[in-house]
């Protein structure tokens, strides 16, 4: 496991938005939604309209509409589990998808030099993704000439069940954790705020499985 502390820079136009404080308001968001709510009656109508606000199925939840109020907060809400087998895993495939959400953007990795990829017509190095060093982008570019790279950028809507899981049978060799920001993933943001999935704080995941490389990043 490594942690990597990063320094970045910004431009002008960005620098105000950046210097909100996400962190804290972060944190406030936290107690906010980790608080119970009671009387318990008060639950299902104030769950009911987030999940049709944020087009949450809750037909899907282990605890169906007519048991939201098992949810003692939002934060248990917004970690639910779903009923089993609401997500058949595809035997067939040798890659799932590790969660729900909206395909942004997805494809070959077509540069062997520079190994980017393209997310909302903004284009990013693997190298700085993943804070990849001169020997790993070396290893990974020979790779390249012999193989190809795909990639897939998954982005979860607040009415999405948030759990991640193992989109292949593979052995996970490092755990790198990045330091950052905390700013909106949204599809806007990313294409306003040039380069902010590496300004952002993230947690990578580097391995192998079957057919070579893999990598999973939250």
């Amino acid at each position: 496991s490594t942690h990597i502390q990063r320094e970045s820079v910004c431009t002008s136009n960005e620098a105000w938005y950046r210097s909100l404080p996400f962190r804290e308001i972060s944190r406030c968001w936290s107690r906010i939604l980790s608080v119970n709510i009671y009387p318990r009656p008060l639950r299902n109508p104030i769950y009911k309209s987030f999940c049709r606000i944020f087009d949450a199925d809750i037909n899907e939840c282990e605890y169906g509409p007519d048991q939201l109020d098992y949810y003692a907060s939002f934060g248990e809400l917004f970690r639910r589990n779903l009923k089993p087998n609401a997500r058949p895993i595809d035997k067939e495939s040798l890659i799932v998808s590790p969660c729900d959400g909206e395909v942004l953007a997805n494809g070959l990795v077509t540069s062997v030099e520079l190994l980017n990829i393209v997310i909302k017509g903004v284009s990013y190095t693997i190298k700085d993704l993943f804070q990849l060093n001169r020997s790993e982008i070396e290893r990974l570019q020979t790779k390249q000439y012999k193989s190809s790279l795909f990639y897939a950028c998954i982005y979860l809507n607040p009415g999405n069940y948030h759990h991640f899981h193992s989109p292949a049978k593979w052995k996970i060799n490092e755990r790198r954790h990045i330091t950052g920001e905390l700013m909106s993933v949204r599809p806007e943001f990313i294409m306003w705020i040039p380069k902010l999935l590496l300004l952002n704080e993230r947690v990578v995941y580097l391995g192998e499985y079957e057919n070579g490389l893999m990598t999973q990043t939250m």
